[in-house]
């Protein structure tokens, strides 16, 4: 699963794990680009595991997915 712009809905302040609040517009690009990547690759695991576990709800948004490409 690939992210190739820049989120538009985050919020302006990042929170890190030892709780420390940032404004994304104080972020370097090298460190904003290191968040989306770890987003995207959350959202792609979550995604994997809630459909491996629903395969029927897959099929249906695979389809519609297939659906839209023709």
């Amino acid at each position: 699963m690939a992210c190739s712009r820049e989120p538009g809905l985050l919020s302006s302040v990042i929170v890190g794990e030892d709780g420390t609040e940032t404004k994304w517009n104080q972020l370097s690009e090298q460190e904003k680009e290191r968040l989306i990547e770890n987003i995207c690759r959350k959202t792609g695991e979550r995604l994997s595991v809630y459909y491996s576990s629903h395969p029927e709800e897959w099929e249906e948004f695979a389809g519609k997915i297939q659906e839209g490409d023709r």
